[in-house]
């Protein structure tokens, strides 16, 4: 009986072995079923840079996201994004509906750099408004680049 028991706990200690193990395995390797995208580091957020006297700790955590996402959507073609905005107005409160002047100046790998206008915005809107910029001149320069011309002046889509 004694012996039985004995063979039981050396049985279950090896499940468990097994379970850590190829948990550590799992875990170890998250990044090769992201396709060697990590799942621990945002490699979106180190491509996105502000200047302006509104910067990343002005923006909250889900517009920040929104930008994220959309660089690591296109990290392939993506270097850098600088996003330059500040109030029209220095002297006054930033509130939600807070007239905003923001430039997005986007960096290419293939060294390609462009910016966008001045754009004007309600600081609610910040976000869109920089998403619905970075999208229609990056189809631009996609679609320019589809067309096999070397891209070499600025996109301007207003």
């Amino acid at each position: 009986m004694k012996k039985k028991n004995q063979n039981i706990e050396i049985v279950r200690n090896i499940v468990l072995i097994l379970i850590a193990v190829g948990s550590m395995l799992i875990f170890f390797n998250l990044d090769i079923i992201h396709k060697g995208k990590s799942m621990f580091t945002h490699s979106g957020s180190k491509r996105l840079e502000f200047n302006g006297s509104i910067g990343k700790d002005d923006l909250t955590d889900k517009e920040i996201s929104r930008l994220v996402n959309y660089i690591n959507k296109h990290t392939k073609i993506l270097k850098k994004i600088l996003l330059k905005a500040s109030p029209q107005d220095s002297y006054r409160k930033i509130t939600p509906k807070t007239q905003i002047l923001f430039e997005v100046q986007i960096t290419m790998h293939d060294g390609f750099t462009f910016t966008t206008p001045v754009r004007r915005v309600q600081r609610k809107e910040l976000t869109n408004g920089v998403l619905v910029k970075l999208d229609k001149d990056i189809r631009a320069y996609l679609d320019l680049k589809k067309q096999g011309k070397e891209v070499k002046s600025l996109i301007n889509t207003m």
